[in-house]
């Protein structure tokens, strides 16, 4: 449950899933199961993600969960993901994966001051630095796809 409750989070966290499929998902694993935990349940009730972040934020806590050092490399594949996804513009995904930057340190090798560098120089400097920037995200992008996939893939506990 651990792992799935941090994927779930980042999930969550960076809006890679919209309400709607995370309630769909949430809802398919309770109809899996005789008896879910109380979490689950409350998670198949929310209506924002504020909510459903709230939700996943206390089932952390009741399982004595912290979030692991690399959770902002996690975070931060999930944006770039969820970016690809909806068409984030460049320097738009620049300032979100600033903001995790600055939140969690050592994120996937990205400097906050370097990111911070590039939304002053402008979106020329942006495009410039893109295809380094670009290959830097690329491990963080795989791994959110592969707990993406993973969440998706019909799982038998959530507990």
């Amino acid at each position: 449950m651990e792992n799935l409750l941090v994927a779930l989070f980042a999930v969550v966290d960076a809006e890679l899933w919209s309400v709607a499929t995370l309630v769909e998902w949430v809802d398919a694993r309770i109809s899996e199961r005789e008896d879910s935990p109380s979490w689950l349940l409350e998670l198949s009730l929310c209506k924002t993600s504020e909510t459903a972040e709230a939700c996943l934020s206390r089932a952390l806590v009741d399982a004595q969960r912290m979030l692991p050092e690399d959770y902002g490399d996690l975070l931060a594949g999930c944006i770039v993901l969820r970016g690809e996804r909806v068409g984030v513009t460049k320097p738009d995904l620049v300032g979100q994966l600033f903001d995790v930057c600055d939140s969690y340190d050592g994120v996937g090798g990205l400097e906050v001051s370097q990111l911070g560098a590039l939304l002053e120089a402008g979106d020329d400097a942006i495009a410039n630095a893109w295809p380094e920037l670009d290959a830097a995200l690329m491990p963080l992008r795989s791994r959110a796809e592969r707990e993406d996939q993973r969440l998706l893939e019909p799982t038998g506990s959530v507990d």
